[in-house]
């Protein structure tokens, strides 16, 4: 699959791997094509793997198809992956018709999620029960989604702690926030001072990453991603850019892309928008669209940008138009 990725802005490769691949590797090249955000061709490549035989395909070609406006191709695609027996369909199904308003038709799909074990449908029928007063009934959808959710129950304990409050059994409500707090809880990076001040402070954290850095090489393995990752930051701080970038390339090269995210969202609030721009490409282009994302997100006036949060980009880095 390596030597099919080189050959990625190739024009004529996307028609061919239509015609020759089989349906396990057309995931993986749509999946590849989708963290690129080429949008376009992910989603004929779903497609082309859902007819080969994919169960799943056809729920991540109809996630695109939301993600690009247009809700009816979405639907009808998510109603075929659940014809073909893909079980993350029918909520999806069920948002669609929620989205449309036919109540009726959400609270069945959502009942036909829910029999096969999709928490999440729980947890909005939950919502609609309540939304019509039946709060008992809500209760009921919680407590089966919190059997369901396994370690991920906080947020169904957490609504059903709420609703046993405002039914006056303070007793049980506290019982239910206390088993959330056992639960596992999430971990996010701390921020580069807190992590500076831990470290005995900017310099000090820069000459141990650095050490790190030149201690792995040496030892004739790859530096760690989560070190190149902190001192491209801390380069970028200092203002030594090229060597943030280097920093960023290298990472990027072990497999982690994301980093350049950070190097991205700092350009951008400087007002270096076209350093921004270059940056976000490359990492779409190693395989991490998220920071085409941020910068449509933080440009909703400009076309061109939601342009390509719309449609993606073609595989020379142009932006997609509407395709479907």
């Amino acid at each position: 699959m390596a030597g099919v990725l080189s050959t990625f802005h190739r024009w004529r490769f996307w028609d061919g791997a239509c015609a020759h691949l089989d349906a396990d590797a057309l995931m993986v090249l749509a999946g590849a094509a989708a963290a690129r955000g080429r949008t376009r061709h992910a989603t004929l490549l779903y497609e082309r793997a859902g007819e080969l035989g994919s169960f799943t395909a056809y729920a991540h070609a109809g996630r695109l198809y939301r993600d690009s406006g247009n809700a009816r191709l979405a639907e009808i695609s998510f109603r075929r992956g659940s014809d073909a027996g893909d079980a993350a369909a029918p909520i999806e199904v069920a948002r669609c018709c929620d989205v449309r308003g036919d109540a009726t038709e959400t609270e069945r799909w959502l009942a036909l999620a829910a029999e096969q074990g999709d928490y999440v449908a729980l947890e909005m029928l939950a919502q609609h029960a309540e939304s019509a007063g039946d709060n008992a009934r809500a209760e009921h959808f919680l407590r089966e989604a919190a059997a369901a959710a396994g370690s991920y129950r906080g947020r169904p304990l957490r609504q059903l702690a709420r609703l046993r409050a405002e039914a006056g059994d303070a007793e049980e409500a506290r019982k239910l926030r206390a088993s959330v707090a056992k639960g596992v809880q999430t971990v996010v990076r701390r921020p580069l001072q807190e992590i500076q001040q831990r470290r005995g402070g900017a310099a000090e954290l820069e000459r141990l990453l650095r050490q790190k850095v030149a201690d792995a090489v040496a030892a004739g393995s790859r530096p760690g991603s989560h070190d190149l990752e902190l001192l491209s930051e801390v380069c970028e701080t200092n203002g030594e850019y090229e060597e943030a970038e280097r920093l960023a390339d290298q990472a990027a090269r072990t497999g982690y892309p994301a980093v350049y995210r950070h190097l991205v969202a700092a350009r951008g609030n400087r007002g270096e928008v076209r350093q921004a721009e270059a940056l976000a490409v490359r990492a779409a282009n190693a395989g991490d669209a998220e920071s085409l994302w941020m910068i449509a997100e933080a440009c909703p006036d400009d076309r061109r940008w939601q342009q390509i949060r719309h449609y993606g980009l073609e595989p020379d880095g142009t932006p997609s138009t509407a395709w479907w």
